[in-house]
């Protein structure tokens, strides 16, 4: 072996048997040191909260975190001020690991990278008043910079994940409720000033996305899996859903978004595309109040479909749902009877009169170019 490839390994050994000393020795540490890294790490977590945060205990996790420091916080809950009154807690995690910057950790700084959530409930509650438990985080004036303080700094979370996770979006003003529960989701976030960027894998269940619940939920028991990628723009208050493959339960479709945060209520616009799927299938993927409707037919090949939802999160009625199916040589089965050959664009809409809302007595199905 070449001289300078002992040399080499031998600079390699010694910097990785440093790494490990220092790594054991961060280990000492935190187990020595557990109850007071409690209550900071309590104080760090607490800074932006107005409500109550409680850690039932933690455990150092080292190999998840190496070369920094994971930290399991076991029996997490968070409620806000309100609590005692719609009984919801905002978080209730039986284990929530933290990945710490480990150089940081021994000056007395916690510095938060990636956060995990396993075994938990997220509940985003609104009451009919308007009133929110997520009001436990405290709203920056953006007209004052921030003081530092010793032990100071901005919490960026890089990385996130949820696994077995309840996550529930009630909102009785609005009479919306999204209920999803999220086997598995990993989060990769990148910074740019106050904006941000987001890479995100979900798998989860759906057991809810009612718009209206008086109407009724889309995709009710779909399991959906796929990639998101989210931007944020702070100046505009813009999320945007990148189009991206998700499959939901058998059929894959491509989806985006669009969530005006800017607005009281966010508005929201959600498209949906979908090529060759059965008409059925689709269908099944609306509301009962719009599904009723397009049972009522069916036809023998796949089609192609578009479908763009848009409306707010705020109270009132339904968002506005267009549906567009480009028919071609396929066989239509209707109630009079069964058409053959047919060829046309078919029209799913709840706002067939401009201005007279968005609902039942005012949706229509409408065929053009109707050749059979």
């Amino acid at each position: 072996m070449p001289r300078w490839s002992k040399i080499t390994l031998k600079i390699f050994g010694v910097l990785v048997a440093l790494v490990l000393l220092i790594f054991v020795g961060l280990a000492a540490y935190v187990n020595a040191n557990k109850k007071s890294l409690l209550v900071t790490v309590n104080q760090q977590l607490n800074k932006n909260l107005t409500g109550s945060l409680k850690i039932g205990s933690m455990e150092p996790t080292f190999l998840k975190g190496f070369p920094g420091v994971s930290l399991r916080l076991n029996d997490v809950i968070i409620r806000d001020s309100l609590w005692q009154g719609h009984k919801h807690s905002l978080l209730e995690a039986k284990d929530l690991e933290v990945s710490v910057n480990a150089l940081a950790l021994l000056t007395g700084t916690i510095q938060i990278k990636k956060i995990g959530i396993n075994n938990a409930t997220i509940y985003l509650y609104t009451d009919s008043n308007g009133y929110s438990n997520t009001s436990i985080f405290k709203k920056k004036d953006k007209t004052k910079p921030a003081p530092k303080e010793k032990g100071d700094s901005d919490m960026e979370i890089r990385k996130f994940t949820l696994n077995n996770v309840n996550f529930v979006m009630d909102n009785k003003k609005g009479n919306k409720l999204f209920q999803f529960v999220v086997d598995d989701l990993t989060g990769n976030i990148d910074y740019s000033w106050s904006d941000w960027e987001a890479d995100i894998k979900l798998k989860a269940f759906a057991k809810s996305l009612a718009f209206n619940t008086k109407r009724g939920s889309f995709i009710k028991n779909q399991v959906l899996e796929g990639p998101f990628k989210l931007t944020f723009d702070a100046d505009s208050g813009v999320i945007t859903v990148a189009p991206n493959k998700l499959n939901i339960g058998k059929n894959p479709f491509v989806i985006g978004a669009r969530f005006d945060t800017s607005k009281e209520n966010t508005d929201f616009a959600i498209s949906i595309k979908a090529n060759q799927i059965q008409w059925k299938d689709a269908a099944s993927l609306l509301a009962p109040n719009i599904s009723s409707r397009l049972n009522m037919f069916d036809f023998q090949k796949p089609i192609d479909v578009v479908c763009t939802i848009a409306g707010n999160m705020g109270p009132g009625g339904d968002p506005e749902i267009n549906v567009n199916a480009l028919i071609k040589d396929n066989v239509l089965t209707t109630p009079g009877g069964v058409v053959e050959q047919c060829n046309f664009t078919g029209i799913f809409t709840n706002n067939y009169a401009k201005g007279q809302g968005l609902t039942d007595a005012n949706s229509a199905v409408k065929l053009l170019g109707f050749k059979g």
